[in-house]
């Protein structure tokens, strides 16, 4: 990646836009804003890498970057190299999660062709709170986005559930082994769940059901996609074949 110099930036024209996290910030705000943090240009590289310490919160300001996390054993440049969450364009941010906890990168994100990237340091989101009246605003608007986030995790969360139980239920009335077991879990992981919603100390688990709301949908997702597919001829349950790789070791 390369890092554009006030006299590139310049030339280009580049500046931030009152969308997104940038939302109902003034104009002159985000002239302040935009001289608070460092500008990238990166062209089908990746920005940020799965499990590395993650220091910044990133703004799209042109072009688009992929999410996504590279598949155990498969071949570098193969079809199922890499395993794509989602693709986000201009106006999007994200690291914001990981920012903001001091934690790690949990998936790559890479620039599909080019894409020039605004980013921010903890040091340069303190500094900017404290000398611009816009820092306020910047601050409600990424609370209110990683609230979007948890609240979309916590509905895909409660639809996976919903459908893997009724897929459940009708291999069961189908007579597709004992599932018991299967069951009795997918009722604990519920209990857990609503136990944490009905917290009185929620303000202490913040952190926590927001790592936990993105891991269990991942891992629920992947075990619908399971039960998703069609029930082999001999009436037993089908072993998916679709899984590009496996995991080493095994």
């Amino acid at each position: 990646m390369k890092t554009l110099t006030q006299e590139e930036l310049s030339q280009l024209g580049l500046q931030l836009y009152s969308v997104g996290i940038c939302e109902n910030i003034r104009e002159e705000h985000l002239d302040q804003l935009k001289d608070s943090g460092e500008w990238l240009l990166a062209e089908d590289e990746i920005i940020v890498a799965d499990e590395t310490e993650q220091k910044y919160l990133y703004i799209i300001v042109e072009g688009e970057v992929e999410i996504f996390k590279f598949c155990a054993g498969s071949t570098p440049g193969s079809d199922n190299e890499r395993q794509v969450f989602s693709t986000l364009d201009a106006g999007n941010c994200f690291g914001e999660m990981a920012f903001l906890s001091a934690g790690v990168a949990s998936a790559n994100v890479s620039a599909r062709g080019r894409a020039v990237i605004w980013r921010m340091s903890h040091e340069m989101l303190l500094n900017y709170v404290e000398n611009c009246k816009g820092g306020s605003q910047l601050v409600l608007n990424i609370a209110a986005s990683l609230s979007g986030r948890v609240q979309e995790g916590n509905r895909r969360l409660l639809d996976v559930t919903d459908r893997m139980g009724a897929q459940i239920l009708k291999m069961k009335n189908e007579g597709q082994g004992n599932l018991d077991e299967m069951e009795k879990e997918l009722d604990g992981l519920m209990s857990a769940y609503q136990g944490m919603e009905a917290s009185k100390k929620e303000e202490d688990l913040k952190p926590l059901l927001v790592a936990a709301s993105i891991g269990v949908c991942g891992l629920l997702f992947g075990a619908w996609k399971f039960f998703e597919k069609p029930l082999e001829a001999s009436g037993e349950p089908s072993v998916s074949h679709s899984a590009p790789v496996t995991p080493k070791g095994h």
